[in-house]
């Protein structure tokens, strides 16, 4: 659908992935990678926020949910960052959030 299409333009050199990071509802959190791996006062996903994504999803909303992080960009330019973040599903429950934390390039941005 058009949220594959989306993640697939994304592939094709329209977002700068920064970071990632598996969240689950236990509050345990998968290998931070990129940004996500450094501690920030700022959280890439506020836990508020969170909560509120992982609802989206159970209400049948698709994936990828795009929403603006919190968080400024340190790389490229001090923007804040963009999230496409999509439902972990196991066994048909959503357990947890995949959050990508990137920026859009200046060509996607120019479309």
């Amino acid at each position: 659908g058009e949220g594959a299409a989306l993640l697939q333009w994304f592939l094709d050199g329209q977002f700068t992935l920064l970071g990632h990071q598996i969240w689950r509802r236990d509050g345990s959190a998968g290998e931070a990678l990129g940004l996500a791996r450094n501690p920030h006062e700022t959280p890439v996903l506020a836990e508020a926020s969170r909560a509120l994504a992982i609802q989206w999803f159970e209400d049948g909303g698709e994936a990828p949910l795009l929403l603006k992080s919190s968080l400024i960009s340190t790389v490229h330019r001090a923007v804040p960052l963009d999230l496409a973040i999509v439902p972990v599903v196991e066994a048909g429950e959503i357990t947890g959030l995949s959050i990508h934390a990137g920026l859009w390039t200046s060509a996607a941005l120019s479309v």
